[in-house]
């Protein structure tokens, strides 16, 4: 399964970790940005080239060469965000849409990102069911 987030990779690895204990991240491919830190644990900078809404899809290249991994969990808080892995064979595709600023699921934005996402959390939510989902994935 590949994880594609414009996110803090380390930070998404760390809770996957925490969370779940048979996690194994050699069966994931995370699409997302890493830290790098100094001799003395300064955080540094970033590896790699920067992922953001517009780049995502580049970056699945190698998901899309790895036939083991056939799952795709797509996140994201741009309506763009659900088009990353239009042109990428997945055998399971689930895009889960952030509409933070939104409280109310009667709010039409709420609608529109339904049209592109499977789930839609809304209001700075916290990531219940994302953890759940993977969780289930990885049992």
């Amino acid at each position: 399964m590949a994880i594609v987030s414009a996110g803090i990779g380390d930070i998404i690895l760390e809770v996957l970790r925490q969370h779940y204990p048979r996690f194994n991240e050699h069966k994931f491919h995370l699409v997302s940005n890493r830290m790098t830190f100094s001799e003395e644990g300064d955080l540094v900078g970033w590896s790699g080239m920067l992922v953001h809404t517009f780049n995502k899809k580049n970056q699945l290249q190698e998901h899309e060469e790895n036939p083991e991994r056939s799952n795709l969990l797509v996140l994201g808080d741009h309506d763009y965000d659900a088009f990353v892995a239009s042109r990428i064979y997945a055998d399971a595709q689930i895009k889960i849409g952030f509409l933070n600023d939104v409280s109310s699921p009667s709010d039409p934005r709420v609608a529109k990102y339904l049209q592109h996402y499977d789930v839609v959390i809304l209001d700075d939510g916290n990531c219940d069911f994302i953890l759940d989902l993977v969780n289930t994935i990885c049992e």
